[in-house]
C-alpha cells in the first residue's frame, strides 16, 4: 500500500476515538502501519581492511569458504542489524586459493580416534586402554587395518590415550571383589541393605572409637551384581553352634545384651548374644540374634541398624530394611587396567605401502592447546588458527632464519559442528611469522530470516517497472542484446527494428523485455506489430505461450553473462529468482526461478514462472 494512504489512515485513527469505528473501517490499520515501518533491502558490500577483524580474522582474507561464512555472518548481523526479516546483503571478501602440496594434503586428509576394540588388538590379554612407548609402533598396524583403501600420501590427525607406563605384572594388586548371593557358609561378605537404591553396610560405627551403638555406613553402589568401594565393610561369619557370629576386620564381633536394640563390640568370641541366623526371603535375609530373639534391620529414617523384637517391628511406620548379603571373591587387579592415559595427537602419512608418523610437517600437542587456552584439542572459529600458531612459533622454533618455512597440524572444530584435520604453513620474514596466501575475491549472500541472518547462497533479483531504473535496465538490455546477437541477427535480420530489436534497441519482443519501460510487454498487438512473421499462423493464446517459452530460455543465458561466478554448491540447492513486472494492458507481478547446475549454468525450475 502507498505510504502517503498508510499515513492518512493513521491520522484519521488517531482523530476517531470509537474502538469500534476503526474495528469496523481500519481493521488491518495496525498491520499496515507495522509493514510499512519494516527496513527491507538488498545490498551488495564490499568487506574493507578493518571490517576483517570484526568478523573474526587478524588478516585481509579468509583461509576458506568455511570460515568466510562464519566471519561474515557475524560481520553482517552486526553492521546491518537495523534490516528486517527478507534482507539479503551479498558481501564481497577475500579467501585464500593456494596451498603447498603439503597443506593441501593434510587439509584433504582425515581423522581417527584408536576404540577400545583397537587397544585390545594392540594388546591382547593386557587390560590396557592406552599406548606405551614401546606399543606407540602398532599404531601403523591398527591404520593399516582400519583404513585399508587409502591413496599414496593420504595423511590421518590420530588421537590416541598414552602413558610412560609398561605393563608389569609385579605391579599388580589382589584386591576384592563383592558379588551378591543367595547361600551363606562361613567366608569374607559384606551385609547391607538398599535404601532407595544405595546400599548401607551393617557391621561398623560412624565412630570407630565406639564400643557400642548404631551401626552406620556410606553410601555404596550396585554396579550390576557387584558392590562398589565395599571393602573396609567388609565381616567375616564364623560357624557358631547357633548360628554364624558377625567377625569385623578388627577381629572384634557384634553382640546384643541386656534390652538394648543396639550392638555392642567385644573381642572375638563373645559369651554370649554373637549369634545370628541366616533365613532367605525373596533375595533378601532375615538375620536374627538368637540370644534376644530379635531382628536386624536397617531404619530408613535414621540411616542406621539395630536389632528389634516383633512387637517394636509392628508398632514402627517408617520403613524397616532387611539385609542382602554380598560374598567377597579375590581378583587379580593390573595396574595399567586403572591407567587412564592422556590424549595424544599424531600425523599419519600413507607412502604407497605402510603408515609412517609425517615429519614435514608439525602436529599440535595437548600441551599446546592448553599452552593456548584451549579446553579442548582443537582451534575453531572462535579460537582461529590466525591468532595463535604464530605465538606457538616464536615459542618453540629457536634461532628462525629469513624465509624459513613450518607447517603446523591441528585439529579445526568448524561451524558444522564436526572436527577436521587442517593444516597452515607459515614462513618467517622480515623478523615475524606470516602466512603466505594468494586470494581471490568471493561473494557470499547472507540473509536474514526469523530474526537470524545466515548464509543462502541463493539470489533474488527484483526488476522493479518504470523508467530510469537501472538495476532493471542492466538484465532487460542484457536480454535485449542476447536477442539481437542470437536470435535477429541469426536469422539474417539486417538492422535493428526489422526483427524482434525495435530500432531503439532497448527492446524487444522475442520476450517482451523493455529496457526503456523497464517492464515485460505482453500485449499481442504490440508482438505482432514489432515483428508480425515472427508469429505467423499463431493464436493470441499460442504467441503468448510461446513468448514465455522464450523468456525461461533467454533469461538463462541473462543470468550466466550477468553472474558469470554462480556456481552448484554440493548439499545445497542454489537458486536464483527474478522478480519482475508483466504489461498486457495492466500491470502484473510475475516471478521465475532458476537453479543453478554448474559454472554460470542456469535450470529453469518447472512451473516457476507464475503470476504473483
Amino acid at each position: 500500500m502507498n505510504n502517503n494512504i498508510i499515513k492518512a489512515l493513521a491520522c484519521s485513527a488517531v482523530a476517531l476515538t470509537a474502538c469500534d469505528y476503526n474495528e469496523k473501517n481500519f481493521k488491518d490499520l495496525d498491520e499496515m502501519l507495522e509493514e510499512s515501518s519494516k527496513v527491507v533491502e538488498t545490498k551488495a558490500y564490499t568487506l574493507a581492511e578493518a571490517d576483517y577483524k570484526t568478523a573474526g580474522s587478524n588478516t585481509t582474507y579468509f583461509r576458506t569458504n568455511d570460515e568466510a561464512i562464519s566471519g561474515l555472518v557475524k560481520y553482517v548481523s552486526s553492521a546491518f542489524s537495523m534490516l528486517d526479516n527478507g534482507s539479503a546483503v551479498n558481501v564481497a571478501c577475500n579467501v585464500a586459493t593456494e596451498e603447498s602440496e603439503i597443506v593441501s594434503g593434510i587439509n584433504n586428509g582425515m581423522s581417527y580416534t584408536l576404540t577400545a576394540d583397537d587397544y585390545k588388538t594392540i594388546w591382547g590379554e593386557t587390560p590396557a586402554k592406552y599406548i606405551s612407548p614401546a606399543t606407540e609402533a602398532k599404531i601403523a598396524d591398527v591404520l593399516a587395518s582400519k583404513i585399508a583403501d587409502a591413496g599414496k600420501d593420504t595423511y590421518v590427525g590420530v588421537t590416541y590415550k598414552f602413558d610412560n607406563y609398561e605393563p608389569n605384572a609385579a605391579d599388580d594388586e589382589v584386591t576384592a571383589e563383592y558379588t551378591k548371593v543367595t547361600e551363606i557358609a562361613e567366608g569374607n561378605y559384606v551385609i547391607a541393605a538398599n535404601n532407595d537404591g544405595k546400599y548401607y553396610a551393617f557391621g561398623y560405627f560412624a565412630d570407630a572409637s565406639k564400643t557400642y551403638g548404631y551401626c552406620e555406613s556410606a553410601a555404596l553402589t550396585l554396579n550390576g551384581n557387584k558392590l562398589e568401594d565395599a571393602l573396609e565393610y567388609a565381616v567375616t561369619l564364623k560357624k557358631t553352634e547357633l548360628g554364624y557370629a558377625v567377625v569385623r576386620s578388627d577381629n572384634k564381633c557384634l553382640y546384643l545384651k541386656g534390652t538394648y536394640n543396639s550392638f555392642n563390640i567385644g573381642d572375638y568370641p563373645v559369651s554370649e548374644g554373637g549369634d545370628f541366623t541366616f533365613t532367605a526371603n525373596d533375595g533378601k535375609y532375615a538375620m536374627v540374634n538368637v540370644a534376644m530373639g530379635k531382628t536386624v534391620k536397617y531404619d530408613a529414617s535414621y540411616n542406621s541398624y539395630g536389632a528389634y523384637d516383633d512387637k517394636k517391628l509392628a508398632e514402627t511406620k517408617t520403613p524397616m530394611l532387611d539385609v542382602e548379603v554380598f560374598k567377597e571373591s579375590k581378583v587379580v587387579v593390573s595396574k595399567c587396567e586403572s591407567i587412564k592415559g592422556a590424549n595424544k595427537y599424531a600425523l599419519y602419512k600413507y607412502d604407497g605401502s605402510k603408515w609412517t608418523i609425517a615429519t614435514e610437517a608439525t602436529m599440535l600437542s595437548a600441551e599446546d592447546y592448553t599452552a593456548m587456552g584451549q579446553k579442548y584439542g582443537n582451534l575453531s572459529s572462535t579460537a582461529l588458527p590466525a591468532d595463535y600458531l604464530p605465538a606457538y612459533l616464536n615459542n618453540t622454533v629457536a634461532y628462525p632464519t629469513e624465509g624459513m618455512s613450518k607447517t603446523i597440524a591441528y585439529f579445526y572444530y568448524g561451524t558444522d559442528k564436526t572436527t577436521t584435520l587442517r593444516a597452515d604453513e607459515y614462513i618467517f620474514e622480515n623478523g615475524k611469522w606470516t602466512k603466505p596466501a594468494a586470494t581471490e575475491e568471493k561473494s557470499f549472500q547472507i540473509v536474514k530470516a526469523n530474526g537470524a541472518w545466515m548464509y543462502d547462497p541463493s539470489v533474488v533479483i527484483n526488476l522493479p517497472a518504470g523508467k530510469g531504473i537501472e538495476v532493471s535496465a542492466t538484465f532487460y538490455q542484457a536480454a535485449t542484446d542476447w536477442v539481437w546477437e542470437n536470435v535477429d541477427t541469426k536469422n539474417g535480420i539486417a538492422t535493428k527494428g526489422d526483427g524482434y530489436v525495435t530500432s531503439y534497441g532497448n527492446n524487444e519482443y522475442y520476450t517482451g523485455s523493455s529496457a526503456y519501460q523497464n517492464n515485460v510487454d505482453w500485449r499481442v498487438s504490440a508482438i505482432t506489430g514489432q515483428y508480425a512473421d515472427g508469429f505467423a499462423g499463431m493464436s493470441e493464446e499460442e504467441i503468448l505461450e510461446t513468448v514465455k517459452n522464450n523468456l525461461i530460455e533467454v533469461y538463462s543465458h541473462v543470468l550466466a553473462k550477468l553472474y558469470p561466478t554462480a556456481n552448484a554448491i554440493e548439499g545445497l540447492e542454489v537458486t536464483y529468482t527474478i522478480n519482475f513486472v508483466v504489461y498486457d494492458g495492466a500491470s502484473h507481478n510475475y516471478q521465475i526461478v532458476y537453479k543453478v547446475t554448474g559454472p554460470a549454468t542456469f535450470e529453469y525450475v518447472e512451473d516457476s514462472l507464475t503470476e504473483l
